[in-house]
C-alpha cells in the first residue's frame, strides 16, 4: 500500500526536537508522517496556528503537538485550546502528548498510575496536578536531575530510563508513565512491561497511539508494548 493512502498524520514539535525517529517507527502499513516545527514552551497560540499552517497542504487525517510538558504545564484548559486550534486550522482531529497519555490510561483501564519525569520540581508538580485532575492516582512519581537543553535528554539512554522507571514503579499502579517526548525510550517499553508485570507507556507512544486512532487506524504491532495492541 502506497505511503499516505490510508493516513496522513501531522506532527508539530518543537525546534529542538530530535524524537522523529520514534513517530516514523510506530508508523502503520500506509501511514505517512510529515513534522514540522515551532519554536516556544509552551508554544503561543499564535506560533502553533502558523505551524499548523505548514501542514495544511497535505490534507492530514489527524495531527497532534509533540510536547508533553508544553501541553500539560499551564493547565487542561490550555491543553484543550491546544487541541481546539489545531483543530480549526486543519479541519481534523487532533491531540497532544498530554491528551494521548490521557487517552491511554483510559484505554487500559487504569486508575493508578506511576511516573517517572526529566523535569524540575515545578512540572513536575504540574504533570501530578493535571493527571489528579483527570481522574487518575499518582501512585509515586519520579524525576531525574534536569538537563540544561534538550540534547542533553536526547543523550539520556533509553537503558538509564528503563532503570529509573523500575525504580519508580509501584507495585499498586496499573500502569507506569514515563513522560516527556525528549526521551528515547521506545526501545525498553517490552522488556520493562515483562519485567513490572504491568503496561508501560510513554509520551511519543501514546500520543502516535492516539494520533492513528483519530486516523481511524487500527494499531497491533509487536515489542511497542501492551498499548500498541488495543
Amino acid at each position: 500500500m502506497l505511503p499516505g493512502r490510508r493516513a496522513r498524520i501531522g506532527v508539530i514539535h518543537l525546534a529542538t526536537a530530535m524524537m522523529d525517529h520514534e513517530f516514523y517507527e510506530m508508523c502503520a502499513k500506509g501511514v505517512s508522517i510529515f513534522c514540522t516545527r515551532l519554536r516556544g514552551h509552551p508554544p503561543s497560540i499564535e506560533g502553533l496556528a502558523d505551524a499548523a499552517e505548514d501542514l495544511v497542504s497535505i490534507k492530514p487525517t489527524s495531527v497532534l503537538y509533540g510536547c508533553t510538558s508544553g501541553s500539560f504545564g499551564p493547565g487542561p484548559e490550555w491543553n484543550d485550546k491546544l487541541i481546539k486550534t489545531m483543530e480549526d486550522k486543519l479541519g481534523c482531529p487532533a491531540t497532544t502528548n498530554i491528551q494521548g497519555v490521557v487517552e491511554a490510561l483510559k484505554a487500559l483501564d487504569a486508575k493508578k498510575v506511576s511516573v517517572t519525569c526529566p523535569y524540575d520540581e515545578d512540572y513536575t508538580n504540574k504533570l501530578k496536578y493535571f493527571l489528579e485532575v483527570k481522574g487518575f492516582e499518582v501512585t509515586n512519581i519520579k524525576r531525574v536531575p534536569t538537563y540544561e537543553d534538550d540534547f542533553g535528554k536526547f543523550l539520556f539512554s533509553p537503558e538509564k530510563a528503563y532503570q529509573l522507571a523500575k525504580e519508580t514503579y509501584t507495585e499498586d499502579a496499573d500502569v507506569h508513565f514515563i513522560s516527556c517526548a525528549g526521551w528515547r525510550t521506545l526501545p525498553i517499553i517490552d522488556v520493562l512491561e515483562k519485567d513490572i508485570g504491568r503496561p508501560v507507556i510513554s509520551s511519543v507512544q501514546a500520543v502516535m497511539w492516539h494520533a492513528m486512532k483519530l486516523a481511524k487506524i487500527n494499531v497491533n504491532m509487536d515489542n511497542k508494548g501492551k498499548l500498541l495492541e488495543i
